[in-house]
């Protein structure tokens, strides 16, 4: 059951999923806890996370009758000193990890950030993902080879299995992005059609900064994917085969479903 205290204590979550479960409680005792969840639950969420987090309130009251959930939405950093003030929050769910850290620096947060209680059981080791680091899962080894301009600490991947592979994950394009991943097939996330100005707050590949990174590296087949709705709208199929016929390289556009054999 989620009680608030004399003094509060916030459970800090970075993402819509992360909501989901802290609203049915499985971060505490699992389906008897989420059963008995009852009153008033009050969320502290970034405005970019309005639309899904409204979803899953209501559906969430609708789930637990009895409950009501209220959501204040506005700048994480303005919710963090709000909290720091004293303002009940029983969940901040906050855009970035140095936002949450005002809370959590302040010990105003309960439960872990990053890896719910409820998940560690089913894990056999946790591990923490830095710049340049090496690790093995089973029979492959991978890379970190750069963290990314994101908001979110961010990192893509680098494999070296029967060829190498370099899966460019959300990141903002700086230049030496390409020697980070001079690999022979590249999977790229692209969010945007048109180039990404420097004012504009968006940590994310344009059309245009893949094709840089495409001409630079020179990988026989690169794979889009994560694609913003103007892509979707146009058809990422189009963007690919234009970008094949300006780098000459094989591009494909990823489709739900999806198998890729290399």
């Amino acid at each position: 059951m989620l009680r608030r205290t004399h003094t509060p204590r916030h459970l800090a979550v970075p993402t819509a999923v992360a909501l989901a479960c802290t609203l049915t409680a499985c971060g505490t005792e699992g389906d008897e806890a989420a059963a008995d969840v009852t009153g008033d639950i009050t969320v502290f969420a970034a405005a970019s996370l309005t639309d899904t987090f409204t979803e899953l309130g209501e559906a969430f009251e609708a789930e637990h009758p009895g409950t009501t959930v209220t959501f204040s939405f506005a700048g994480s950093s303005a919710l963090a000193q709000q909290i720091i003030s004293g303002a009940p929050a029983d969940v901040f769910a906050s855009a970035s990890p140095a936002t949450m850290a005002l809370v959590t620096d302040e010990e105003l947060a309960a439960g872990d950030p990053v890896v719910f209680d409820f998940a560690g059981k089913y894990l056999d080791n946790t591990v923490v993902l830095r710049e340049g680091g090496e690790y093995t899962l089973g029979d492959i080894t991978f890379r970190t080879p750069v963290r990314h301009r994101h908001p979110v600490e961010t990192y893509g991947l680098f494999f070296r299995l029967n060829t190498t592979i370099g899966l460019i994950s959300d990141t903002r394009f700086f230049p030496e992005l390409a020697d980070h991943y001079r690999a022979e097939h590249l999977i790229i996330n692209v969010l945007r059609q048109k180039p990404i100005e420097n004012h504009e707050i968006v940590e994310h590949l344009a059309l245009n900064d893949v094709r840089a990174i495409i001409e630079k590296v020179r990988p026989k087949t690169a794979i889009l994917t994560h694609f913003g709705m103007h892509i979707i709208n146009e058809g990422p199929w189009r963007a690919a085969r234009r970008l094949s016929r300006e780098t000459g390289v094989n591009v494909i556009a990823a489709r739900d479903g999806m198998k890729w054999e290399f």
